[in-house]
Order: C-alpha cells, then structure tokens, then sequence
C-alpha cells in the first residue's frame, strides 16, 4: 500500500475514534474518506486484500486474532467492491 501524508491522515482519522469499527455514519463517512485517499495514492488497485487489512490493523495495534480484525477485513472487502464499481463504471 502506497501511502501519502492525506491517505495516512485519513486512516488516522477514521481509526481515532473508538467507533470506527461501527457503520455509524460518521464513521462510514471517514472510511470512505480514507477510500478515495488510497484510491489516489494506489489507483483502482488493491494488489493484496490481507496485506493491507493487516496493514491498517497494525495502525491501531490490533491483532489478528482480535475480533476487531474481522471488521477490518470486512472494511477492506468493502473497499474492494467500491474500486471494483469505479472501475466498472469508469468512474475514475
């Protein structure tokens, strides 16, 4: 995962608050700003799904045998069906 100074920020921001493994909208809101920060570091492109959940997870010093780290995952597939629909509908 390539990462610039705003696609760290935005993960950072998103993992900051003790609720961003919720789909509370706001939460929902900085992920999907962390998306399109890692869309113009990375382009339509996740090279390695596990890798970059583990990647993020190491950002918050979340295990992978944290259940935490299965909404991670969850994100990161998320992630991956909305680059998938850009690319799709040439969005991007």
């Amino acid at each position: 995962m390539n990462t610039s100074d705003n696609s760290n920020k935005t993960l950072k921001q998103w993992l900051g608050f003790n609720t961003w493994h919720t789909n509370h909208d706001l939460d929902m809101n900085r992920f999907y700003e962390f998306v399109n920060a890692y869309i113009i570091d990375n382009g339509l492109l996740i090279n390695d799904e596990s890798v970059l959940a583990e990647t993020i997870a190491n950002q918050v010093d979340i295990k992978t045998t944290d259940p935490r780290f299965e909404t991670i995952k969850e994100k990161v597939t998320l992630m991956y069906s909305i680059i998938d629909f850009l690319k799709v509908t040439g969005r991007k």
